[in-house]
């Protein structure tokens, strides 16, 4: 388990260089570091109160860090609502808990 590692950035101090993004970013990663796949919506949460900032712009963060391979992203119907959610894992632990 890779906790406390620092987020990646996927571009020049973006998003670990932001004051309320960058602790956001970082509890996602930290929260993806059992390798497991995560629900979208409990990932965006953890992140929004760690940057005190909206849960849309925490979930934004998840999309990109998936455009940019970082993250791993699976869709699965929510047999409760008959919608479908997003997950994610972390790309580099992918392959140790298969």
């Amino acid at each position: 388990m890779s906790v406390n590692v620092k987020a990646p950035d996927w571009s020049k101090n973006y998003p670990s260089g932001g004051r309320q993004i960058g602790p956001a970013w970082q509890r996602e990663w930290d929260a993806l570091a059992d390798g497991q796949w995560h629900d979208s919506a409990v990932l965006a949460d953890l992140g929004a109160r760690a940057g005190a900032c909206a849960d849309q712009t925490a979930r934004r963060m998840l999309f990109y860090a998936a455009a940019h391979g970082l993250l791993l992203k699976q869709e699965r119907l929510d047999e409760t609502t008959k919608r479908w959610r997003s997950w994610y894992r972390r790309a580099d632990l992918a392959e140790v808990s298969a």
